[in-house]
């Protein structure tokens, strides 16, 4: 018996039927054997197996018929007679289906092709639009970076042609100044010659009226000693004549006499008596001459006191004679003199005008460029700045200042955590790294900080509303800060004084009003006001109350834009009071020692209430019809602390909910505003007193149309116990930093 040997291609057709579209894409010729029948009929011992890709061996409706059954040498199985017709049959079937199918598959592959081939153009262009656009994006990225570095140069060389302008002006002015003084000196100068001058022509004069004085009086002299002489010989002819009478007198009664004693002793009582009658008659002679002696005295001081009224009629002459020479003589020299000194005045008064206008356009060049600066470094900006530590404060916490060298001023800290143990006992050193507007350590001053802050504050001059919050947890030095030697509010105070001078000169003039108040437990009260008159559970003492409130209620206008406190302190700092020097330390001691403070766990004079120090400045240019109107709101809020690490209780723990709740709220509308889109966006001031307070400096605008700066002053103790609290403030200050307001605009 023969074996059944198949060739290969029928077994790879009756192990794949599905594979023959592989083999041939063509009708299936007939096939072609040259076995026997009997090898024909025999069975393959091959099993079907269903497609790989899917396709199945179509079934005919026409079920086969059964065949007889035999055995084969290599099983003992009974198999079907292999039906050859059948078979054929069901493979071409098969053929024609999958020729079919595989047709479709093509036109569908072809559509398929067709359509990814669109799609992939449709890519190809959208990736070439992709690649024009990122080109054009890079380029114009490149140009807007070169603009921005242009408008940078150019910012910087504006500024420094500024600062070379304001130089120029200076030199110039002092060059102004120099050549007045050369001028006024040689003015002086000549007028001092021309003085001297005058003297010597003076002297002159006065010697040639000396000498004609000296000969009048010679003069008057002579004819004095003339008159003199006549009256004395006059006199002296009137005293001969009566001395004569008295001698013929004397010589007749003393022939008298001698007659009467040659008479007899009979007359000697009549001639006694005779005799007193004659010593009396000589007795009024003598009193006669004594009076004579008197009159001529008299005549004597008379001629004295004629010869000094005539002396001073002469120097009165004389002084008329000259100052008429002198009149006469120079009036037209003084003439031409007095308009020369007119037109150098006048020349002085055009160059003063110029000067000023000149320095009126640099104010206003000065202040654009202030705007300027200010907008593009923000109008909420955060510093932060860590106390130093304390006598007998240890365990510091461990803070770093990369950039502290960098000549733009130190920016970045990393602050160190606490060292914890992590669950598998491992020590876990975290660190935090922060960014700020400016970063000060432990060993910066006062005075450094406010400088910083100098820009800010000269903007109210401007016209532009202002807040300076200090803010932290208690104990952390906000008040030092604001309050102490060189702080932000004495050194504001000054700064803005002399600019109210300086401006002065340029033709301004302000006016500077000054209030005091705080926030407590929501109530606002007057810190330059009585304190008798806080009529609320404090804890002051009963001698200090029984007086009634004041009731402080807070009023926006919302078409002013400004913000108003009812029954409120106020003191004129400019124009300046009489006694300058002594006004801002008491006033400052005042609202010190009015402000609530109280002792906690956390500190020995916590404030127990958030201070505000307002300035409203307004200011008018005569000369170009210019007004200026801000306000400065110097903030000092009460410590954020927690009720268990106060350990408040009664008073203080109602005080510390009112301190949170007020700071919370601050936080709430500072996210506000850095959410705001459109001019409709609801911002939560009336959530606390503090908040609608600074309205208008705090995101609002101010009544010249400017909007808003905001400086957020964050406070940090320096303690590794006080990590906690000085995260939460960091953290506090990153949101308030990423909090961006558009720029100042003008209504």
């Amino acid at each position: 018996m023969l074996r059944h040997q198949p060739s290969l291609e029928s077994i790879k057709e009756e192990r794949s039927p599905s594979k023959i579209p592989k083999f041939a894409c063509s009708p299936i010729p007939p096939l072609r054997h040259a076995q026997s029948t009997q090898a024909l009929h025999t069975p393959s011992p091959l099993k079907q197996k269903p497609s790989l890709n899917g396709l199945h061996t179509p079934r005919t409706s026409k079920r086969p018929e059964p065949l007889p059954v035999y055995l084969t040498k290599d099983s003992l199985t009974p198999f079907p007679a292999w039906d050859l017709k059948g078979r054929f049959e069901d493979i071409e079937a098969m053929y024609k289906t999958v020729q079919n199918q595989l047709a479709d598959q093509l036109a569908a592959a072809a559509d398929t092709k067709s359509a990814k081939e669109e799609s992939l153009n449709l890519y190809k262009s959208r990736v070439q639009e992709l690649t024009q656009l990122n080109r054009d994006l890079t380029s114009s990225n490149r140009t807007l970076t070169s603009d921005l570095e242009r408008v940078r140069a150019d910012l910087h060389t504006i500024t420094t042609d500024l600062r070379q302008s304001r130089r120029d002006n200076e030199r110039d002015l002092q060059d102004l100044e120099r050549k007045h003084e050369k001028a006024l000196v040689e003015v002086c100068s000549k007028l001092e010659r021309e003085i001297e001058a005058l003297a010597r022509e003076r002297e002159r004069d006065a010697d040639c009226h000396a000498r004609e004085l000296e000969e009048t009086k010679q003069k008057l002299q002579k004819e004095k000693a003339s008159e003199t002489s006549d009256m004395a010989a006059q006199h002296w002819e009137e005293l001969d004549e009566q001395r004569g009478r008295y001698e013929r007198e004397k010589a007749r009664m003393q022939k008298e006499l001698d007659e009467l004693r040659h008479a007899g002793m009979s007359r000697a009582s009549e001639s006694a008596t005779e005799v007193q009658e004659l010593r009396n008659s000589l007795e009024s002679l003598k009193n006669q001459l004594a009076a004579a002696d008197a009159t001529i005295t008299s005549l004597r001081a008379r001629v004295a006191a004629e010869e000094q009224r005539v002396a001073m009629l002469e120097q009165e002459r004389s002084a008329l004679i000259s100052k008429t020479h002198f009149l006469e003589g120079n009036q037209e020299a003084q003439s031409h003199e007095f308009t020369n000194m007119s037109e150098k005045l006048q020349d002085a008064i055009t160059a003063r005008e110029s000067t000023l206008e000149t320095l009126r356009k640099e104010e206003m060049l000065r202040r654009k460029l202030n705007a300027m600066i200010l907008e593009l470094r923000g109008n909420i900006r955060v510093f932060v700045r860590t106390r130093p530590l304390l006598a007998g404060e240890e365990e510091p916490a461990r803070v770093e200042y990369p950039d502290v060298d960098s000549l733009d001023g130190c920016k970045e800290m990393v602050v160190h955590a606490p060292t914890t143990l992590s669950a598998t006992g491992k020590e876990r050193n975290e660190k935090h790294n922060y960014a700020f507007d400016r970063v000060f350590g432990p060993g910066s001053a006062n005075q450094q900080v406010f400088e910083d802050c100098r820009d800010l504050i000269q903007s109210v001059v401007d016209g532009y509303n202002v807040s300076i919050l200090s803010y932290g947890q208690t104990g952390s030095g906000k008040t030092y800060g604001m309050s102490g030697p060189n702080g932000i509010i004495p050194s504001s105070i000054a700064l803005l004084l002399s600019e109210m001078q300086r401006l002065k000169e340029k033709g301004w003039e302000y006016t500077v009003e000054a209030s005091f108040v705080e926030v407590y437990n929501e109530t606002i009260n007057d810190l330059l006001g009585d304190a008798k008159t806080w009529d609320d559970d404090d804890d002051l003492g009963a001698s200090v109350r029984g007086k009634k409130k004041a009731k402080h209620e807070v009023h926006h206008d919302p078409v002013s834009c400004k913000t108003t406190v009812t029954n409120l302190s106020s003191v004129m700092l400019w124009p300046p009071p009489e006694n300058d020097g002594d006004w801002p330390p008491a006033l400052l001691d005042t609202a010190a020692k009015n402000r609530r403070v109280a002792a906690t766990k956390a500190n020995e004079r916590s404030s127990r209430s958030h201070s505000i120090f307002m300035l409203t400045l307004k200011g008018k240019c005569d000369a170009t019809g210019e007004t200026s109107e801000g306000v400065l709101n110097l903030v000092d809020l009460a410590g954020s602390e927690r009720l268990k690490q106060s350990g408040a209780e009664g008073n203080r723990a109602k005080e510390t909910a009112a301190i949170n709740k007020s700071l919370s709220s601050l936080g709430d509308v500072i996210a506000a505003l850095g959410n705001k889109k459109g001019d409709e966006s609801h911002i939560p001031y009336r959530n606390s007193k503090l908040t609608y307070l600074l309205q208008s400096s705090l995101g609002g605008t101010a009544a010249s149309g400017k909007s808003s700066r905001t400086l957020m002053l964050l406070h940090l103790s320096p303690l590794q116990a006080h990590w906690q609290e000085s995260r939460s403030s960091l953290l506090f200050g990153s949101k308030v930093h990423g909090t961006h307001i558009g720029a100042a605009k003008k209504r």
